[in-house]
């Protein structure tokens, strides 16, 4: 969504250094139709089997992304399409949203952002972590109705000791990774491709 419209225009104080970013031939035009381009790299991959290979009818899977904004209002909805058409049941279907020690997100923040909570609506599609379709459907009422699970690092019930790198850090993950036969991890930190 970024790149669509015109440059911003902005004023800074002249006390500010101003630094010169990539010239304009550099960087890539925006995309037309993400959730096409999306489709696309799915059935295409580079260096791996196309996700239709990657499943089954019986397969569990999770789809894990960021917290707080970025690919996933696009991407979700192909995949869940994708993942459909190659038999799998949406019941065996969860999506974890991980937040890492960030603290977890209620319902309401995957529709809007706490980045976007102080836009007024229309909201640009990057300010919403999923659609309000998506919630609505694996988020319908309380937290017993849900296949969205905000990651809860203090949660031990959920967390799953994996033992200690050979650097010596512990290595927890939430349960739906390891109880899954694919898992599906968006990034994309602000729908941005900028520091990450």
């Amino acid at each position: 969504d970024y790149g669509l419209g015109s440059p911003w225009e902005i004023e800074v104080p002249d006390s500010a250094m101003v630094i010169e970013g990539p010239k304009p031939d550099r960087i890539p035009r925006a995309l037309e139709n993400p959730a096409q381009a999306v489709r696309d790299a799915i059935r295409k991959p580079m260096g791996m089997k196309p996700l239709a290979e990657l499943v089954t009818a019986s397969s569990k899977v999770t789809i894990a992304m960021n917290d707080w904004m970025g690919v996933g209002v696009h991407a979700v909805p192909v995949v869940l399409d994708e993942l459909r058409e190659a038999g799998v049941e949406e019941r065996n279907i969860r999506i974890v949203i991980a937040g890492g020690l960030h603290p977890k997100v209620t319902r309401s923040e995957l529709i809007l952002s706490k980045v976007g909570r102080d836009l007024n609506p229309p909201y640009p599609s990057p300010f919403h972590i999923l659609s309000p379709e998506i919630v609505d459907r694996f988020w319908p009422t309380g937290w017993a109705s849900s296949r969205v699970r905000p990651h809860d690092a203090a949660d031990q019930d959920h967390m799953v000791d994996l033992g200690v790198n050979e650097m010596g850090d512990l290595v927890e993950v939430n349960d739906c990774l390891v109880e899954s036969d694919l898992v599906i991890y968006m990034s994309g930190w602000s729908g941005v491709p900028a520091i990450w």
